[in-house]
């Protein structure tokens, strides 16, 4: 998702909502561990309002998995930490 033209990384945010949609905390610890998170942030600039909802869509089931996981991960959600930094 951070490198290929605009295309490639469109498709590349649409493969990791549809992987994320499903909120399967396995496969959204797979894709954070990927680094999926940083490529999200940077593509809300992206002038296509689609891309934009798509990758503002995934951040929310990304911090949802975070949110619930927080409790074993010392109260903080990890994946909140890793959007703002």
């Amino acid at each position: 998702m951070r490198t290929g033209d605009c295309d490639v990384q469109k498709k590349a945010g649409w493969a990791v909502f549809n992987a994320s949609s499903g909120g399967a905390p396995n496969q959204i610890n797979y894709l954070v561990s990927r680094a999926c998170i940083p490529p999200l942030c940077d593509m809300t600039i992206c002038v296509d309002v689609k891309i934009i909802q798509i990758c503002l869509e995934d951040m929310v089931n990304i911090l949802k998995v975070g949110k619930n996981e927080a409790p074993t991960s010392g109260t903080i959600n990890l994946y909140a930490q890793f959007v703002e930094e």
